[in-house]
């Protein structure tokens, strides 16, 4: 019964990291457990048990498919996704794209994929 209440309580959590990003929320870990009504530590223990991946993993990973997603379907300037996907500066945004795609986020937005 217990995990099956983890469980619910991990997919709320889901639900929440999911619609904060949306809105471009710079969220943390904290702010989830926060939220969650969980410790830090407890919720990084629950979180990766049902997941396979760390609260602040799947946060950045989040972050970075909403980049992704908004440099192919918009013309949006690089500065306003950066800031409208809770990165601090553009340059914090390129960093981190280009460390975990290989690519800057420019050369993604312009690359032909087929």
């Amino acid at each position: 019964m217990a995990n099956h209440i983890s469980e619910i309580t991990i997919e709320k959590i889901i639900e929440r990291v999911e619609a904060e990003i949306e809105r471009g929320s710079r969220l943390s870990v904290r702010e989830v457990a926060l939220w969650s009504g969980y410790s830090h530590r407890h919720l990084q223990r629950l979180f990766l048990m049902y997941t396979g991946i760390p609260l602040g993993e799947y946060i950045r990973r989040r972050r970075l498919n909403r980049v992704a997603l908004l440099l192919r379907l918009s013309r949006r300037s690089l500065q306003d996704i950066a800031l409208s996907t809770g990165f601090d500066s553009q340059q914090s945004m390129n960093r981190d794209f280009k460390k975990n795609t290989g690519l800057t986020p420019k050369q993604y937005r312009y690359r032909k994929f087929f």
